[in-house]
């Protein structure tokens, strides 16, 4: 039998090494994912960065897993151990399976280890194979399915055989064998992690790390809905932080419905009629004129403008749009106000920031005038709800990724957990394109999207022009690698510049060269770490916004830095007004500012004016706002009196103004 000191010990010890385990086990795999994508690539910006992070998680990381997992300890031999009248071995083993089997079950759904079998278990697919009938499963049943199944009962039989077997070899436990754990010990302990825990809050990058352990989250998940007195979602662990913790009418993202003489957002007042700024519908110019005119509309995924123009090993990167960009209507100075891909194009076709479901689009103005309209895309159109609330399904003709019949055994299991993610070849996607261009017998719309230039920047069809190879390894996407990155993006954009020749060529064979506007406009760019990191969606800046436009065979003129949400209008305006002479004018004007965000409209992280120049933002987060990319962050009531602060005010009500259109109000 283990004396009382040799069991303490033991227990101590146990815990000990558990916790520091599962400290390595989740450091590796936070260490990991981070850089399966190159650190803070791939729209990851807050993860572990510096030596005192990673000091700072270790060590916090250690004493929640010791608290945590001590009071389940401490449960374990003063109550349940006992009351199951487990000897001092079998308790010892048994925390050790319960303790593993916890941990393990976490890590697997937390990495979504188990997706990686769903095509193994599917049931809803074994209830269609068996009719319904799950007696006739037997007959489905793969080698891999009863290899599993064997081995999962294998090892619960297993432990209840060891077990049986240490009951054999000592006595129950006694009072004087339990663990030395206190009630006050434990609440001294707990108290402490209590404070610690609403002390680092506002550390978003070591809360990131933290709340990939067992041991943070759910004490995390817990405070936050307990701290939040007044069940508006929001309090003091919840980022943003609630201003008035009191009143479920308020918090950081509320509706602040207009003169009602209540601030429920805790920003600058209530939001008045008198602030108010008004986004124009889509609409046809005035005196338009039917103009047998079709309309090609391009969105490229991740396209940079750098690339447009760029040189490398004295040839030029993509040598016909250049030469496009010297005879049309061309800017760099694009701007992607969501800066994301679904919304980028949502924004497009309904022509505004603050769009609704039943918002008339460019599609239904289109087909009103008589026009065939159609899309052809490289990408799943489901992804962020496009297909639907574009109303895709009621155009002439339709095709995305979805009505491809994809080779299963060519797709990695990555792939196959994510087959909204799968995109074609500008190859394929042209010869969609043509076969819809050449069979329209009326003035066409046609909705192209090329996938091409996507992360990570190389499929297995592009030529090999400024690279050696392809890299898709994610240890390949750091920034000591930026360079090599740039080049293999470079090298995917030689290869999409072909597309597009051939496109053009196509419509010149056909006779529609002199009859066809044709827009071409990114979604995003994708900043390859001029700011830190590699990807989108996270940063207001020029290198996750600005993208190239192009404009063939339309006239008008154009002010630039011009937003997406403006480009529709522009579109119906050259088509439809009395024709100016082509190409369309570029105007620059350095003061015109776009009105970016990251997130979603009702719940943004950052909402920006930004310029050509110059940026103007506010954080929910934090509450702060700063003036120039670089600037420092201010304190909102500080901000409001520097000689920028009208501008600043201005971006919170334009903000506000979108909420209140979006909302019906």
């Amino acid at each position: 039998m283990l004396s009382f000191n040799r069991q303490t010990f033991l227990l101590a010890t146990f815990l000990f090494c558990f916790c520091t385990l599962g400290l390595l086990v989740d450091s590796y795999l936070l260490h990991r994912t981070a850089e399966f994508f190159g650190g803070t690539a791939l729209n990851r910006p807050f993860t572990l960065k510096t030596t005192a992070e990673y000091a700072s998680f270790a060590i916090l990381a250690l004493f929640y897993s010791l608290v945590f997992f001590g009071t389940i300890l401490a449960i374990l031999y003063r109550i349940i151990f006992p009351w199951l009248g487990l000897n001092a071995a079998q308790s010892l083993y048994s925390s050790i399976i319960v303790f593993g089997g916890t941990y393990a079950s976490y890590t697997i759904i937390k990495h979504q280890i188990h997706k990686y079998f769903q095509n193994m278990f599917d049931l809803q697919v074994l209830k269609e194979l068996t009719a319904g009938n799950f007696l006739n499963l037997f007959g489905y049943i793969s080698p891999q399915h009863l290899i599993v199944a064997l081995g999962g009962l294998a090892f619960v039989f297993l432990n209840i055989l060891v077990i049986k077997f240490l009951g054999k070899t000592g006595e129950p436990l006694k009072t004087n064998q339990r663990s030395k754990f206190t009630i006050s010990t434990l609440c001294l302990a707990w108290l402490i992690l209590l404070i610690t825990h609403f002390s680092t809050a506002s550390f978003e990058s070591l809360r990131f790390g933290l709340r990939n352990t067992l041991a943070y989250l759910l004490p995390d998940e817990t405070l936050r809905i307990l701290s939040d007195f007044d069940r508006d979602g929001f309090g003091p662990l919840t980022s943003p932080p609630d201003s008035n913790n009191m009143d479920a009418d308020i918090n950081p993202w509320a509706l602040d419905i207009p003169g009602n003489n209540k601030d429920e957002n805790g920003l600058l007042g209530d939001f008045s009629e008198v602030s108010r700024t008004h986004e124009p519908s889509l609409k046809l110019p005035k005196n338009s004129q039917s103009q047998p005119v079709n309309v090609i509309l391009v969105v490229v995924e991740t396209f940079r403008s750098d690339v447009v123009k760029m040189n490398l090993d004295g040839s030029q990167v993509m040598p016909f749009l250049s030469s496009l960009a010297d005879s049309q209507a061309f800017t760099p100075d694009a701007h992607s106000n969501y800066g994301v891909t679904a919304r980028a194009i949502q924004t497009l076709f309904f022509g505004k920031l603050g769009y609704k479901e039943n918002d008339t689009t460019l599609f239904e103005i289109f087909k009103k005038q008589g026009y065939a309209v159609h899309t052809v895309s490289a990408m799943d159109e489901n992804w962020g709800n496009n297909y639907a609330l574009l109303g895709m399904d009621k155009l002439d003709s339709f095709f995305d990724t979805r009505f491809i019949n994809w080779q299963e055994r060519e797709l990695t299991t990555w792939k196959k957990m994510n087959t909204s993610l799968l995109s074609l070849d500008w190859q394929e996607l042209n010869k969609k394109a043509f076969d819809v261009i050449g069979n329209s017998e009326k003035p066409f719309f046609l909705y192209l999207n090329y996938q091409d230039l996507h992360y990570p920047y190389h499929q297995s069809s592009m030529e090999l022009k400024f690279i050696e190879k392809g890299e898709k390894d994610s240890r390949f996407f750091k920034p000591e690698n930026r360079d090599k990155i740039l080049r293999q993006y470079a090298n995917a954009a030689f290869h999409l510049d072909k597309g597009f020749r051939q496109l053009f060529e196509f419509l010149q064979e056909k006779g529609l060269s002199k009859n066809t506007v044709v827009m071409i406009i990114g979604d995003h760019p994708d900043s390859i770490y001029e700011n830190g990191l590699l990807g989108h969606a996270w940063t207001l800046d020029q290198h996750q916004r600005k993208t190239p436009l192009f404009i063939s065979g339309a006239g008008g003129e154009i002010k630039t830095p011009v937003g997406q949400q403006e480009l529709g209008q522009i579109l119906l305006d050259s088509v439809f007004s009395e024709k100016s002479p082509s190409p369309m004018v570029v105007i620059p004007e350095e003061s015109k500012k776009q009105f970016v965000l990251t997130g979603s409209l009702e719940q943004p992280r950052q909402i920006g004016w930004l310029s050509k120049n110059d940026l103007i933002a506010y954080d929910f987060k934090t509450g702060r706002a700063r003036f120039g990319e670089n600037g420092s962050w201010l304190k909102l009531d500080k901000a409001l009196n520097e000689t920028k602060g009208g501008q600043l005010r201005s971006l919170i009500h334009y903000w506000e103004s979108l909420r209140a259109a979006r909302a019906g109000l």
